[in-house]
């Protein structure tokens, strides 16, 4: 759905024809494309489970599940200052993510509390060839910071394995964390310092919510936030 017209949207042969109950939604792209498409599956007139966004729509059949993602990022980047960073550069894929941009967001405001500064780097699609040749260009141009935050850990582990690369030892010459301590997280040497997502509840509370509301007629609450946690690894 990404990337298509309000009227493309609601006059394709998907939306056209839906035979479901309920619709859970999970976009990526820009504010403005991603309301967009909302706004043509509400006209369709079914309740609508919005998972890992932050978009409001006042009255609207529908219930937002999502982590603290901001929150997430504000743990890491006041972790990394703790270790002594202050220079330090967040490695997210291109395309936009509201969840990475919440990451984003709670990183910056955990740095600027400590005296440290935040820049942003994009990769791609966030494969390991994209991550290592935008954090190379971003060394170039900018120096070695302090720590690397990565938008998930699959940066991350891209992120760790360039830098062992180059003969650099993590975290003695440089720090780098991950998001959403996903199973493979913990085969990375040394181990990520991540963000644990509660992302098998994500799922299991937007089903309840959805079949809540088709027994209540309505949503017990249109937002909900499950909290995340710090898990601590040797990475920095």
């Amino acid at each position: 759905l990404q990337g298509m017209t309000v009227k493309a949207v609601a006059t394709s042969p998907a939306m056209r024809d839906i035979r479901t109950d309920a619709t859970c939604v999970m976009l990526s792209g820009p504010d403005a494309v991603r309301r967009n498409v909302m706004t043509a599956l509400l006209r369709i007139g079914q309740p609508i489970v919005l998972i890992q966004d932050t978009l409001r729509f006042a009255g609207a059949d529908l219930c937002r599940i999502r982590q603290a993602d901001r929150e997430g990022g504000r743990l890491l980047g006041r972790q990394v200052v703790a270790a002594g960073a202050r220079n330090v550069a967040m490695i997210i894929p291109t395309l936009h993510w509201p969840a990475i941009a919440e990451r984003v967001a709670g990183a910056r405001a955990g740095l600027r509390a400590e005296g440290g500064k935040l820049r942003i780097v994009k990769c791609g699609d966030g494969d390991f060839q994209g991550t290592r040749a935008a954090l190379s260009q971003d060394i170039l141009k900018n120096g070695m910071p302090d720590a690397v935050l990565a938008g998930n850990d699959q940066i991350g582990v891209a992120v760790l394995k360039y830098l062992t690369s180059r003969g650099l030892q993590v975290p003695r010459d440089i720090m780098v964390t991950g998001f959403n301590a996903f199973e493979f997280w913990q085969y990375t040497e040394p181990v990520l310092t991540t963000v644990r997502s509660p992302a098998s509840e994500i799922g299991a509370r937007a089903g309840r919510a959805i079949l809540d509301r088709l027994n209540r007629g309505h949503f017990e609450t249109d937002e909900i936030i499950l909290p995340v946690e710090l898990q601590l690894g040797g990475s920095v």
